[in-house]
């Protein structure tokens, strides 16, 4: 048996009442900003649409619909229960970040190609 939280092998779920305590705060802070998540990350979805409309300013939209949500990923690691359960919450929080970094890199990339060849 592995711990929740590090991963590391021990004999119950969690290695120490520390791993406990980090584990419960974080699904305590997953239970409180479950909304804000998730309107961070799909909210910005609603902006392509109009980015149709708006052409002169599809720069600015594509820097929206691509940094509000890389910026929530970033704040608020929430991650799938199933990657939680292969690689400990410790692991996942910190992939789920770097996943965020990369998203930001992204759509600073096409921001940058909408920028130039428009």
């Amino acid at each position: 048996m592995r711990c929740k939280y590090c991963n590391e092998k021990c004999a119950t779920d969690f290695c120490g009442y520390d791993c406990m305590n980090k584990y419960e705060s974080h699904y305590a802070l997953v239970k409180k900003y479950a909304g804000v998540f998730f309107l961070g990350v799909l909210g910005p979805i609603a902006l392509v649409v109009p980015m149709f409309f708006f052409l002169e300013y599809m720069f600015l939209f594509v820097v929206v619909i691509f940094i509000i949500p890389a910026i929530t990923t970033m704040a608020l690691p929430f991650c799938p229960q199933e990657q939680v359960d292969y690689s400990g919450l410790k692991k996942t929080i910190h992939q789920c970040r770097l996943a965020g970094f990369f998203i930001i890199i992204m759509g600073m990339s096409m921001s940058l190609l909408i920028a130039l060849f428009m």
